[in-house]
């Protein structure tokens, strides 16, 4: 008797927390045609620029060696394999820091290499 008087309790406080009310704060704020003004539309949306003359235009010069000379930095790394010892560190102890500390350096230097292009 005891279990179902608390099984009941647990299913009764489940029920009294939920919600119950409209949360929709933007949409009773804003209306459909206020929201649709202010988008841009598909037809003009570019989120980025698309070529690499494009990319060109849209950087300051400054900004552009900064990224060259970061992928020349990133031609000397060495780039070695992770080990298998490191691979299994996390399967054995939970400790991924030591492999996505080099996974993530790899990955870093391959992007500076990547923009520099």
């Amino acid at each position: 008797m005891k279990k179902l008087v608390f099984v009941l309790l647990i299913l009764s406080s489940e029920f009294s927390f939920s919600q119950i009310y409209n949360r929709n704060i933007l949409g009773n704020k804003y209306t459909l045609e206020q929201v649709k003004s202010v988008l841009e539309p598909i037809q003009t949306y570019k989120p980025y620029p698309k070529s690499k003359a494009d990319w060109k235009e849209k950087v300051s010069e400054e900004d552009l060696m900064k990224l060259i000379d970061a992928g020349e930095g990133a031609l000397l790394y060495n780039f070695l394999p992770i080990s298998g010892t490191i691979s299994m560190d996390f399967q054995r102890s939970g400790d991924r820091l030591r492999h996505s500390g080099i996974s993530f350096e790899k990955r870093n230097q391959l992007l500076k290499l990547v923009v520099a292009e």
